[in-house]
């Protein structure tokens, strides 16, 4: 994702900004800004766009004259990116975009099925993918175990969804005495919330097939796949040209952990070009990798779901909410958010919602609901703290770490993490 300085596609970056003038937001917020020095020159000089005002002026973020899709694609895809009104980001291309490449999990030609969630738009589907939405209906297992069933030419190798979908469907198919093994897959691929060591852990096994987890953003075209060479995600898809910048300074990171800023180039962004586009996601960039010569990165948490410090030095990640959620997930004694699937009744309680632990930014804590009160079991209490403490801050917490607060059922609100789970 990151290359080096001699291998950056200047040419592509200059026609972005370019072509990118010609959006009236753009035309107005770069007015008086110097155009000397090369590209990269240029682009560090430009403002930075998060996903409110994105959200806000998505109408002046489209290039005038760019020819839009048929009628029946013009919907775009929803980002989760909202206003503080809940107004979604819809992000609009041009059939005159160049397509990325998207390669399966393994980069073969095999089939596979991928699953969707609608609420991000309805792919158009190609001759080597099948696309079944993940709805919570019985249907949705008996189609996929019937497809997945498929023999010979028609037989499918790997299989690529929300981990949240992939959760249910593993309950559901197991309630019905099915074997996911069964189906001898070569891979999973896990979209949305990020796969923790805990999920990775019961679900390889039953799968008997490894699990990749996969970032994507759905304002960008294209997805970083984690590689077996140097253990970090590299970005297939849309040419983009990423940055790494300190989230409370806004200026480029001093060190591997920042906040990611993606510039998506032309001619794979020409209805709606974002250029240095907060994602609002902290990643940790990874070394150079022998098999690509660029280095992949990490996704370590959301800021919105994060506990930052400043200091001299630049930004203090306290808690990310990728280590809090890897750290909850992984204690039995923590409360989880029912998904969806359990309160229609589908599979049991099966334990495969979020956890109920949050960041408490009033207090600068980390707020953790137990199944039981704490006060009740003291000693168990205490014991799960220790453990949390561990995961988030090592063998002792520093000073001024937050403090880990253990609450009784009902104390956490999490019902709007858990709508992300349909």
């Amino acid at each position: 994702m990151f290359r080096s300085g001699s291998s950056r596609p200047s040419d592509a970056l200059r026609a972005t900004l370019e072509h990118a003038r010609k959006a009236p937001y753009y035309e107005r917020a770069w007015k008086g800004l110097s155009d000397r020095g090369g590209p990269f020159e240029m682009l560090a000089r430009l403002p930075l766009l998060d996903k409110e005002t994105a959200a806000r002026v998505q109408e002046e973020l489209v290039v005038t004259g760019v020819r839009a899709q048929p009628e029946f694609r013009e919907a775009g895809i929803v980002s989760s990116a909202t206003t503080r009104q809940g107004r979604p980001l819809r992000m609009l291309t041009s059939p005159d975009e160049s397509e990325p490449s998207a390669p399966s999990i393994q980069g073969g030609p095999d089939r596979s099925i991928r699953l969707y969630s609608p609420r991000h738009g309805v792919p158009t589907p190609d001759g080597r993918r099948v696309f079944l939405p993940a709805t919570l209906h019985p249907n949705t297992v008996d189609v996929l175990d019937d497809l997945l069933n498929s023999k010979g030419a028609r037989k499918f190798r790997y299989l690529v969804g929300p981990l949240s979908a992939l959760k249910w469907l593993t309950v559901a198919l197991l309630e019905r005495g099915v074997s996911p093994a069964r189906y001898q897959l070569r891979g999973v691929g896990t979209t949305g919330h990020a796969l923790t060591m805990h999920a990775r852990s019961w679900l390889e096994p039953l799968w008997r097939a490894p699990f990749f987890d996969n970032y994507s953003l759905s304002e960008l075209r294209g997805f970083a796949h984690p590689c077996a060479s140097c253990g970090f995600s590299h970005w297939h898809g849309a040419p983009t040209h990423f940055e790494l910048i300190d989230p409370l300074r806004a200026k480029p990171s001093p060190g591997p952990l920042g906040e990611l800023v993606a510039t998506a180039l032309v001619p794979g962004a020409l209805r709606m070009p974002l250029i240095r586009y907060r994602t609002g996601d902290v990643v940790e960039v990874g070394p150079s990798c022998r098999r690509t010569g660029t280095r992949g990165v990490r996704f370590r948490g959301r800021i919105s779901q994060s506990l930052l410090g400043a200091s001299r030095e630049g930004t203090r990640y306290l808690v990310l909410s990728r280590d809090l959620q890897e750290v909850a997930e992984a204690q039995a004694d923590v409360a989880l958010e029912p998904h969806p699937a359990e309160v229609l009744e589908r599979v049991p309680p099966s334990d495969i919602g979020v956890p109920r632990a949050k960041i408490d930014f009033e207090k600068k804590s980390v707020k953790v609901e137990l199944r039981y009160d704490p006060a009740r079991h003291p000693l168990r209490a205490a014991e799960v703290k220790a453990e949390i403490e561990r995961g988030l801050f090592g063998h002792k917490p520093k000073k001024g770490a937050p403090v880990i607060e253990l609450l009784r059922p009902g104390s956490v609100d999490t019902r709007r993490e858990g709508l992300k789970l349909l």
